[in-house]
């Protein structure tokens, strides 16, 4: 009888029925990124060994810091434009071109940027300049957007699962032949390129992408995106930096065992990522139609963010001594700290993610800029201090205190933000106000 209620409660609500359809896929394909991404990376963590895993992972995040630049934060606003803009052919072909030119002078930029900061490493620029011509094809992440905003979420994944298991078996296979740090870079990139590629061969099935190039619809759409891509670029930028920083105070051996501790975070920011997606177009038509649910959408999304993150911080706490131990062995023994506090920090970031959401739908990118700002210079300084001195869990701390203090700055300056915060609080705190509500209700 329960099973057939849940059934019964799916039908009457349709919205529900399409998230958790589209969730699924998302999960199912993740689970595999997973299961095969773990399996690989720590193949290739115990292959390269801690010091050339530096040289692998500061490659692949100096080049990831531009690529929100070449997105330009056109990512949510081309989801939003393609549900209400009836010339669909208008928006993605402007928004492609404008990407297109940009991705140019952005590995342009990446080049002599790396040439002067790592003059005397001519193996790391030589790796670093061709890997970087990767943000040319990023530009293609415009036709993800059809796909997200009509739902159509197994075409999407079928692309990205075939190119995702082809780049797979050929990284397997160089690992078996014992290759070396380029061939992984270039397998990376190979990847990036056949999901594209297979995105753009299902979108033909369901749509004709004509040209379409609107300059005054691409200027209207500037003042929206600009203070998006800006905080992307701050957010990643404090993600990333860590890498660098390490490299600077310690040993390429340090930023080895803090890239594959990320990594290993990394395989884990698809459930938040997911459930953002998934989410978000529904909640963009609860906000023009029922404000209470709008918000009570807000509120359980925070909350089911918030909590998923502190549960992943003490399970890593618990498992990661003995996980590192047992499939790298002692040579990533600082490995271990970098998960535990890595995951701390995660909760943050989880909830971030619905907080940038929630800053498009009210017009005021302006305020996600600031506080992004404002925490990347506290990060920049705080740096200085605790990276030094804690080596691979120097960034973490510098981290999770610039939040703290960039949130708490800002949200003196802004009111939005306080609107905001209170959001969250209410949804860090909804669980413990659901069950009260019901005890009420018995009580009655």
């Amino acid at each position: 009888m329960k099973i057939q209620k849940v059934f019964d409660s799916l039908s009457e609500r349709p919205n529900l029925r399409i998230v958790m359809k589209s969730f699924a896929y998302f999960f199912s394909e993740k689970v595999t990124r997973i299961v095969v991404g773990f399996v690989l990376l720590t193949w290739l963590a115990r292959h390269l060994g801690p010091e050339k895993m530096g040289i692998y992972s500061y490659v692949e995040d100096f080049v990831k810091v531009f690529i929100p630049i070449v997105l330009f934060g056109l990512d949510d606003i081309l989801v939003k434009e393609l549900i209400r803009e009836e010339d669909k052919n208008k928006v993605m072909s402007t928004v492609l071109t404008f990407r297109l030119v940009l991705s140019v002078v952005v590995w342009v930029g990446l080049s002599i940027a790396i040439y002067i900061i790592r003059r005397e490493a001519s193996d790391v620029i030589l790796l670093t300049v061709l890997y970087g011509t990767l943000v040319l094809f990023r530009t293609l992440d415009t036709f993800f957007a059809y796909f997200y905003a009509n739902l159509l979420i197994r075409p999407l994944i079928i692309g990205r699962q075939i190119a995702f298991l082809l780049a797979s078996v050929l990284r397997a296979a160089g690992l078996w032949a014992g290759m070396g740090l380029a061939f992984f870079l270039f397998n990376n990139y190979l990847q990036i390129i056949l999901e594209r590629f297979f995105v753009i061969l299902e979108l033909r099935k369901v749509f004709k992408p004509k040209f379409h190039f609107d300059k005054q619809y691409l200027i209207s759409l500037l003042p929206l995106c600009l203070p998006i891509a800006l905080t992307s670029f701050f957010t990643l930028a404090e993600a990333k930096m860590g890498t660098f920083f390490i490299n600077k105070f310690h040993e390429l051996n340090d930023v080895g065992q803090y890239g594959v501790g990320r990594g290993l975070l990394d395989l884990w920011e698809f459930f938040p990522a997911t459930l953002c997606m998934t989410v978000f177009p529904i909640i963009v038509n609860s906000k023009a139609t029922d404000p209470a649910i709008y918000h009570s959408k807000l509120k359980k999304l925070y909350s089911g963010l918030f909590y998923f993150g502190v549960v992943f911080a003490l399970m890593l706490s618990v498992s990661a001594p003995l996980v590192i131990k047992i499939l790298y062995g002692a040579r990533y023994e600082q490995t271990v700290q970098v998960l535990i506090y890595g995951s701390i920090l995660s909760i943050i970031t989880f909830v971030n993610l619905a907080r940038l959401k929630w800053y498009i739908l009210e017009n005021d990118t302006l305020s996600w800029l600031l506080i992004c700002f404002t925490t990347l210079i506290f990060n920049i300084s705080f740096q200085f201090y605790f990276t030094p001195k804690y080596g691979v869990i120097g960034p973490y701390f510098a981290s999770i205190s610039a939040q703290f203090a960039g949130n708490i700055l800002v949200l003196m300056l802004r009111k939005n933000t306080r609107k905001d915060l209170g959001i969250v609080l209410q949804g860090i705190l909804y669980p413990v106000m659901y069950f009260i509500g019901k005890q009420d209700e018995t009580t009655k």
